[in-house]
């Protein structure tokens, strides 16, 4: 199979994972408004969780249907969906008082400057999933940030990376180059939608659809 029959073998992957995924949202969407004795800061906590889901879930689409016609624009893509990835996995797995703020304020529509930086998040989440895994995963959103954030920074600003591949275009290199790049948002809005059910009261539906998800993608 050559390079461009493996790309798009991945596209109609990517898009059975995205068609996935909003329906898993679909499926567990919540009206908070319409809870008994809601919590009114819980309920904007787990809003502000869902929109950046469904941020994930746009841009995973949209790099999926550019990538055969405007690489360069879904390569752009990359760096708002990390971002997104790495909010929600933040706010869902590091909950205290600074998490609670920060979304409080995306929420009302503040300026949203309190929010941390990327690397001191990965350093939070960091050290909550250092607690729970083992040697061979510690610190790994750090270090993923770390080995990434050149190249992200640089698909997104047009940087050096964008072009050489204008300059060198050449099909075996952009294919593969793809192929990578859907794999990679494949593992973000995968781990993103993990996180989200997560934070799901209903703790028999979001096993339910975690297990319905993964065995969908295996």
């Amino acid at each position: 199979m050559n390079n461009k029959k493996r790309l798009n073998k991945a596209i109609k992957s990517a898009r059975e994972i995205n068609e996935m995924v909003s329906l898993i949202l679909d499926k567990t969407k919540i009206d908070y408004s319409s809870l008994e004795n809601a919590d009114k800061i819980i309920n904007e906590y787990n809003k502000v969780i869902f929109a950046y889901l469904s941020i994930i879930i746009e841009h995973h689409r949209s790099i999926i249907e550019l990538t055969n016609v405007r690489q360069l624009s879904a390569l752009a893509l990359m760096r708002p969906l990390y971002e997104s990835y790495i909010r929600t996995v933040w706010l869902t797995s590091c909950i205290s008082e600074k998490t609670v703020k920060a979304s409080l304020q995306l929420f009302h529509e503040l300026e949203d400057g309190k929010f941390p930086t990327l690397r001191t998040m990965c350093e939070d989440i960091d050290i909550i999933f250092n607690i729970k895994g083992n040697e061979e995963n510690l610190n790994a959103f750090a270090r993923e940030l770390e080995v990434n954030k050149r190249l992200l920074h640089s698909y997104t600003h047009g940087g050096a990376h964008l072009i050489a591949i204008v300059n060198h275009h050449q099909d075996r290199y952009t294919y593969k180059e793809m192929m990578d790049v859907l794999k990679v948002i494949n593992d973000y809005i995968l781990g993103a939608t993990q996180a989200y059910l997560g934070t799901l009261e209903n703790v028999d539906l979001a096993e339910e659809v975690l297990a319905i998800l993964w065995k969908k993608i295996i």
